[in-house]
């Protein structure tokens, strides 16, 4: 076996023997990488731009946020929402596989706050920690 491969070498030049051993490579590397990426497991969370306001009229602010599931198996998510760094909420979710998960968070914004306000919210998976937020600039008027 071992002379029929060593004359097999002999009737090739040395540029057609690394071209094939290079194409050989690659697609054990695309190979490799495809299954990779059918395995991965991420989840993203999102905050609908159209849904806040960054200068608010009054002190409640509301906007709607999401989790979407690209796990491979059912995720429990704990979701913290924060104003700054302070806790306002919390809670927990349960998606499937490619499930989705919408809802709109009223808020209101305490007398007390420093401006600007970072509204972030934070949800963690056993496998990873995802974060968005947006920013309240300025102080709404009492009167909204």
């Amino acid at each position: 076996m071992a002379r029929k491969f060593f004359s097999w070498l002999n009737n090739y030049s040395a540029l057609e023997i690394a071209i094939v051993i290079a194409i050989s490579i690659g697609i054990c590397i695309a190979a490799v990488l495809i299954v990779g990426i059918k395995n991965e497991q991420y989840s993203t969370v999102y905050i609908y731009p159209e849904s806040y306001q960054n200068y608010p009229e009054s002190p409640t602010i509301s906007f709607v946020y999401g989790i979407h599931s690209y796990e491979t198996e059912r995720t429990s998510y704990n979701v913290n929402f924060f104003m700054n760094s302070r806790l306002i909420d919390t809670k927990k979710i349960d998606l499937n596989p490619g499930e989705k998960y919408e809802e709109k968070k009223i808020v209101e914004l305490p007398s007390d706050l420093i401006y600007p306000v970072k509204i972030k919210i934070i949800g963690t998976t056993p496998h990873s920690t995802n974060e968005v937020h947006y920013w309240v600039r300025t102080k709404p008027s009492s009167t909204g």
